[in-house]
């Protein structure tokens, strides 16, 4: 049994799910969509996802960058996430929380209907 916030997973799950798609905006939804299916988050937790969800590609992203610097021959490994990684980031940041959560939520609320 796990006591930790469920949310954690989702917002690790979207984020390396964005790196591998050709539509990383809308992967969020279609994640969530099947999270909740199985467990519901609470609001709040969904009102942190947005946050979660940056913070940890800033985190992988600083923690490749600082590990190629100590094992620079696994560079091409290490640095898989800031292929497009730090455009990703951006990409969040610029639209911001209410637009990306808009279109999240509303991906995941079409398999519900």
């Amino acid at each position: 049994m796990s006591y930790g916030y469920y949310v954690f997973e989702v917002a690790i799950a979207i984020m390396y799910m964005m790196i591998e798609s050709k539509e990383p905006l809308l992967v969020g939804g279609h994640i969530l969509a099947g999270f909740e299916s199985v467990v519901p988050l609470t609001p709040e937790e969904r009102a942190t996802l947005f946050l979660l969800v940056c913070g940890r590609y800033a985190q992988s992203l600083v923690v490749a960058a600082h590990t190629t610097l100590l094992h620079p021959e696994n560079e091409e490994y290490l640095m898989i996430t800031a292929k497009t990684g730090w455009k990703h980031l951006m990409m969040l940041v610029e639209m911001g929380q209410e637009m990306v959560e808009h279109i999240w939520f509303q991906t995941a609320e079409s398999y519900w209907k």
